[in-house]
């Protein structure tokens, strides 16, 4: 078979791959009535959730979205391919013109705005607001239903009336996007430093300290991060509930403690706590998070049940003989040298037969996974060494881990996502 002829069969078998698979999920949603994707701000606002929607479905879904993609550079060619990369970056600025001036806000729901009327609203031009807008309206976020006037999209919508998504599109653009533009400088400057204060992220914002020490300086920014990741916490795949999958908690004693320890606004309690009555759940974070946390956040019903505790785990573990000792993408923010730090820590709590349970991604073989799935992780894995110097990791980097912090750590194993999940749970049993 000649070279022409097995391209044809790639291209035609991702065109096949994209049809028979958005067939699937198209016939599910008509058949439960439900909306069918679409650009028009007058639709629900979000396609229906993994929750409501069968994994074979949500995966039907996702194999055309990848195919989707794959069709696309092998189509565009080498040459678009590279240049269409870099592209994305006027969509970030887009987003960061609107988030940071809260253009989606400005604009009602039922009628469009003139960009005169957000001018004055805003304190800008109007033609740096019509040229922004217009570069946003190419990726379908706003529309210009007539000359100089804009109204919702579907996308913009929902930028407008979710505001974890609005806090996470700032952090990505006010934090992240400055600290990935001079990674190469900072790879340069200290080759191979896990010093969470030589970042790409302390020369994008001129500090000679950590985004962590600094964030702890500044309760505004550590709050919209806070908010920034509560919509992360709630995204399809990293739900919290999915630790109630990947752990049998029934082999827990009653009165068992169960300590999240990163555990923010106690999202991975309250599920645990709900299920199994019989467990007693603590979320430790720092002071600061501990003294915001709504007073309403738990559920009366489960209230006496869940303890939240300002604790920093750089210090040793102030709850001693817990069963579980939990962390939910907290290693992945911290160098491997933090991180043993971060395990040694728990070691004067220990008793034997406890474990600690990580839920992190677990950077898979080449292969493994599709290619929108390598690219999300790699994407991560940069994005957090900008931040912090700090890595995503293989399922041997994880062992490793336990090894270095201490040998009592035994049966590491790692279970490598399924059924939807987004995180593996990497496992550890201690023993005295």
């Amino acid at each position: 078979m000649n070279h022409n002829t097995e391209s044809t069969q790639d291209i035609n078998r991702l065109a096949a791959v994209v049809k028979d698979n958005t067939g699937i999920y198209e016939r599910y949603l008509r058949k439960h009535n439900l909306p069918l994707p679409s650009h028009s701000a007058e639709e629900t606002l979000q396609l229906p959730s993994t929750i409501i929607i069968p994994h074979n479905v949500i995966e039907a879904r996702d194999r055309a979205i990848n195919a989707s993609q794959e069709l696309s550079l092998l189509l565009g060619g080498p040459a678009r391919s590279i240049i269409s990369g870099t592209s994305e970056q006027f969509l970030a600025v887009c987003l960061h013109f609107i988030c940071r001036h809260k253009i989606a806000l400005r604009i009602p729901l039922d009628y469009e705005v003139s960009a005169d009327e957000l001018a004055i609203q805003c304190g800008l031009d109007k033609q740096d607001i019509v040229r922004t807008l217009r570069c946003a309206r190419a990726w379908h976020v706003f529309t210009e239903p007539k000359e100089g006037y804009f109204a919702h999209t579907a996308t913009s919508r929902h930028l407008r009336e979710h505001v974890r998504l609005h806090a996470w599109i700032t952090n990505a653009t006010e934090e992240v996007w400055p600290s990935i533009s001079h990674l190469v400088d900072a790879m340069g400057r200290w080759p191979g430093s896990e010093d969470a204060a030589q970042t790409a992220w302390s020369l994008a914002h001129g500090s000679d300290e950590s985004v962590f020490t600094n964030w702890n300086r500044h309760p505004e920014k550590a709050a919209d991060f806070i908010t920034a990741m509560s919509y992360w916490n709630t995204a399809p795949g990293f739900e919290a509930r999915h630790l109630l999958d990947q752990f049998d908690f029934n082999q827990l004693p009653d009165q068992a403690t169960f300590v999240d320890l990163g555990g923010s606004l106690g999202y991975v309690c309250k599920e645990v706590t709900q299920a199994f009555p019989h467990i007693k759940t603590i979320a430790q974070d720092l002071p600061a998070t501990i003294e915001g946390v709504p007073k309403d956040i738990i559920p009366a019903e489960i209230r006496d049940r869940v303890q939240f505790m300002a604790h920093d785990f750089f210090r040793p573990q102030p709850v001693v003989g817990a069963a579980v000792y939990h962390f939910r993408a907290v290693l992945h923010d911290w160098s491997d040298a933090v991180c043993v730090q971060i395990l040694q820590n728990l070691v004067p709590a220990m008793v034997s037969g406890a474990r600690v349970l990580v839920q992190d991604t677990c950077v898979p073989e080449f292969g493994e996974v599709s290619m929108a799935e390598e690219r999300r992780i790699r994407s991560l894995d940069i994005t957090m060494k900008a931040f912090a110097n700090a890595k995503e990791r293989t399922a041997e980097d994880w062992r490793g881990l336990f090894s270095a912090a201490d040998h009592r750590f035994g049966d590491v194993s790692v279970r490598l996502p399924s059924g939807g999940q987004k995180l593996a749970l990497i496992s550890a049993l201690w023993k005295s």
